[in-house]
């Protein structure tokens, strides 16, 4: 998700993945004066380590992350969905994976297929609150 806020002709906020950000200033598409007010999620990236997350800073239980997964059509075998899981995992685990998507602020996450779900249904959660809050139908 990118959301920009301008100012005059300048862009004052950008709410972005860092791994858009960091493409684009690799390619010199955008020059970031200022940049990194804060990452939103649990943990530091390697691809950014003087950047503190927004609950360092004291902006406490503000957690919001982007994630990729897999997902199989509802009754398909569950040794299918292990066999699956479990090649994910390895891959997610690989040393050159994990170095290639750190250099752009990601993290590969080989968790089960539990975990996963668990995962989606605390997202869900989250998010039907928020929607619920602000009156979003």
């Amino acid at each position: 998700m990118i959301i920009p806020v301008r100012m005059g002709c300048h862009l004052s906020l950008l709410i972005c993945q860092l791994s858009k950000m960091i493409l684009q200033k690799q390619a010199k598409h955008v020059s970031i004066a200022a940049m990194d007010l804060g990452f939103t999620h649990r943990f530091e990236p390697r691809a950014a380590p003087n950047v503190p997350t927004l609950d360092e800073q004291g902006v406490a239980g503000y957690s919001t992350e982007s994630w990729n997964g897999l997902f199989a059509p509802k009754g398909t075998p569950r040794a299918i969905i292990n066999r699956l899981a479990a090649i994910a995992a390895a891959i997610a685990r690989d040393d050159a994976i994990q170095r290639h998507m750190a250099e752009f602020g990601s993290v590969a996450v080989a968790n089960s297929p539990e975990d996963y779900a668990r995962m989606l249904r605390e997202e869900t959660a989250q998010w039907a609150d928020l929607v619920k809050q602000i009156g979003l139908k």
